[in-house]
């Protein structure tokens, strides 16, 4: 299968445009970008170039727009075959707050092909997703945060950073400082039970101790509001890194380097042990984790 990237190399092919390739993908322009680049890279040549102030396909990027587009046909071809040989599955699928918002749109093509599965979107924290795991409301789990239940699988499909953030007009941007300094500060933080607070109580050194020391901490339950008051000047916040990309990017938001916050996370495929099959699994896999990060993953037939 090709890679989703190519989609949007392909899009890009016919407006010659950034924004509106970015319009018509619903994704943000620094993503195409982004797409682009990695294509450009990952082949080892020039896609486009600009030409007195218009974009332009290189000689390199014409022969693989006509080499995408033949296999595209081939692909479609095999799909249809496919279809008509296996059934459409129904999937009921949490995810935490973080993949929904802000995994999902960049890392994966949802909605861009038939995936044999017609999924259906819950978006909750973790904990409520650990619950309806084990209720059964749910088949399977994207969790950003620790898991540590026993009665669960889980596969890693992508790796993260916790990061401290704020305004570029903040005191502390762009400073290297120890934890304490937050001390004073203004902290907005999700609220308990999401992936990003278990991280934090589950690998920041002396947790307990250093969050109860932020005596200005506020709990606030979606990111994008967290986002909004740390670009107004209104605080200090931790996030995964994927959160802030685009900010980061705009110079909108800035980052702190706090000693002690060097945390590693990866995000997971959760199901309840015993209960999917490889297939099932594998097929979930596809969907959301098409950049193949998944290595050596094997499953119970």
């Amino acid at each position: 299968m090709l890679d989703y990237r190519y989609q949007t190399f392909l899009i890009l092919t016919r407006y010659l445009n950034y924004t509106k390739a970015a319009q018509v993908l619903n994704l943000s322009q620094p993503t195409v970008t982004k797409h682009i680049q990695y294509l450009e890279d990952n082949l080892g040549t020039k896609l486009f170039h600009y030409n007195e102030r218009h974009l332009q396909l290189t000689s390199q990027g014409e022969i693989l727009r006509k080499g995408v587009l033949a296999l595209n046909g081939q692909v479609e071809k095999i799909m249809a075959e496919l279809d008509q040989s296996k059934a459409v599955r129904d999937f009921k699928v949490g995810v935490s707050r973080t993949i929904g918002e802000d995994y999902i749109h960049q890392h994966t093509c949802l909605f861009c092909e038939r995936p044999n599965a017609n999924i259906e979107l819950l978006v909750e924290n973790c904990v409520t997703l650990f619950a309806m795991l084990h209720s059964k409301k749910i088949d399977f789990a994207l969790i950003s945060g620790p898991v540590g239940d026993s009665d669960l699988e889980k596969i890693p499909f992508y790796h993260d950073e916790i990061v401290a953030a704020c305004s570029p007009r903040h005191h502390l941007a762009n400073q290297d400082i120890p934890f304490s300094r937050l001390e004073n500060e203004r902290i907005l933080l999700r609220e308990e039970g999401s992936g990003i607070a278990n991280a934090l109580k589950l690998y920041l050194p002396d947790a307990n101790k250093r969050l109860n020391s932020l005596t200005n901490l506020s709990r606030i339950g979606n990111n994008q509001l967290i986002k909004n008051f740390i670009m107004d000047n209104d605080g200090i916040g931790f996030f995964f890194k994927i959160s802030i990309e685009v900010q980061l990017q705009d110079n909108t938001i800035s980052l702190i380097n706090v000693k002690e916050l060097k945390i590693g996370q990866d995000f997971y495929l959760v199901y309840l042990k015993d209960t999917k099959t490889k297939e099932e699994v594998t097929q979930m896999l596809k969907i959301f984790a098409p950049e193949d990060n998944i290595k050596g993953w094997t499953a119970r037939e």
